[in-house]
C-alpha cells in the first residue's frame, strides 16, 4: 500500500503534536490489517485533527487514553470549526483513535489496559470516563461498574460488545428488575447506572 498523503494543514498538526514520532508506526499498522488506502487516509486525516485538538488542549501523550477520546468526540466535534479537510464523522474518529490507542500502548506510550477480555476492555473505558469526564467519586464508579458488568454479561457474555444489538425491550427488562422484586430505589439506582453507560457509549459515537 502507497503510504497515505496529508494536506498540509493536517500534515503540519501531525508533524507538530505528540503524535509525530508514532505517525510512520501508524501506518504500518494499517498497512498490516490491510486497510485500504483511501481508509488509511481518512483515519491519518482524523489522528491528524485529533492531534490538533491535543495540542490546543495541551495535554502530555500519557494522558491519551479512551476517556481523551471520549471528551473529543463529546466536547469538540459537535461544534467543529477546524478547517477543510476536517473530518467531522464521529465513528471514523473513534476507530482511527482506538487504532493510535493499540499503536501508543503497543510502544509503550501510554499504559496498558491490564483487561484482555471484551467485557473487562469495555469497563476499563467506561471507568476512565466516569473518572475523567463525569467526574464521579470512586465509590459511584464501583457501583455503576458493577451494574454494568452484570447488564453487559447478560446481553453479550465473552463476546464483542456491541450497542446496536441492543433493543428497549432488554434494556426495560434488566433496569426494572423483572421478576426480582426490586425496590424503587434500587431501580433508579440501576437505572442511572445503565443511562451512563449508553450516554458513555452514545459520545463514543454509537
Amino acid at each position: 500500500m502507497e503510504r497515505p498523503n496529508l494536506q498540509p494543514g493536517p500534515r503540519h498538526w501531525l508533524e507538530n503534536s505528540v503524535f509525530q514520532p508514532f505517525a510512520a508506526r501508524y501506518i504500518e499498522h494499517l498497512t498490516r490489517g490491510r486497510y485500504s488506502a483511501g481508509t488509511s487516509r481518512i483515519y491519518l486525516c482524523c489522528i491528524a485533527h485529533f492531534a490538533h485538538w491535543v495540542s490546543r488542549e495541551q495535554l502530555a501523550l500519557e494522558e491519551i487514553d479512551e476517556a481523551v477520546r471520549a471528551r473529543f468526540i463529546a466536547e469538540h466535534l459537535s461544534v467543529c470549526d477546524c478547517p477543510y479537510p476536517v473530518h467531522r464523522v464521529p465513528i471514523g474518529h473513534r476507530a482511527a483513535i482506538a487504532h493510535l490507542l493499540d499503536v501508543l500502548r503497543a510502544e509503550d506510550a501510554i499504559p496498558c489496559v491490564e483487561a484482555r477480555d471484551e467485557c473487562s476492555r469495555e469497563l476499563a473505558a467506561f471507568d476512565t470516563y466516569m473518572r475523567d469526564v463525569a467526574g464521579l467519586a470512586l465509590n459511584t464508579r464501583r457501583q455503576r461498574l458493577r451494574i454494568v458488568r452484570r447488564f453487559l454479561l447478560e446481553q453479550f457474555g465473552r463476546k464483542k460488545v456491541v450497542i446496536a444489538r441492543l433493543d428497549a425491550a432488554a434494556v426495560r427488562h434488566f433496569v426494572l428488575g423483572e421478576h426480582k422484586g426490586w425496590s424503587p430505589g434500587t431501580i433508579r439506582v440501576v437505572g442511572g447506572a445503565i443511562g451512563g453507560y449508553l450516554r458513555f457509549r452514545g459520545i463514543s459515537g454509537d
